[in-house]
């Protein structure tokens, strides 16, 4: 894991412990804004809900363990 990811754990951890952002930045010594930034990162995690699925016949086929046109050598990049 690099050195950010690691960072970016550590900030979302001391945010689930209540303290204000201001006392986090402080302790990691880094700005108030990483800090929020990972406190956002806990509200929406980048993970798509599998509820929210945009629908596309590429994403259902995957979904069923199909696979893609990457996996079968499809499309133009010969």
């Amino acid at each position: 894991m690099s050195r950010m990811s690691s960072l970016v754990i550590d900030l979302m951890e001391a945010v689930e412990t209540g303290a204000s952002f201001e006392t986090i930045a402080r302790q990691f010594d880094v700005p108030v804004r990483w800090v929020m930034e990972a406190a956002s990162m806990m509200d929406n995690p980048q993970d798509p809900d599998p509820g929210e699925m945009d629908g596309d016949a590429a994403s259902a086929l995957a979904s069923v363990g199909w696979g893609t046109d990457e996996d079968y050598g499809g499309g133009d990049a010969f």
